[in-house]
């Protein structure tokens, strides 16, 4: 899946879908890198069959 940050003139940034859907907006622009990262850590874990739900923050599970 491919995304993209868009940073703001107020310093926020948004985090978005190739499509240009918008997931969520965060603070910063490291925080949605840190988003993303994690995102991309639980993702592969997935691809080998395992997820640890119990890490999670608690808006992966919303």
């Amino acid at each position: 899946m491919e995304f993209f940050i868009q940073q703001w003139p107020d310093q926020s940034a948004t985090l978005m879908l190739a499509d240009g859907t918008s997931v969520n907006t965060y603070h910063t622009v490291n925080e949605a890198q840190a988003v993303l990262r994690q995102w991309r850590e639980i993702h592969s874990k997935s691809e080998s069959g395992h997820i640890d739900t119990s890490a999670l923050p608690l808006s992966y599970l919303s």
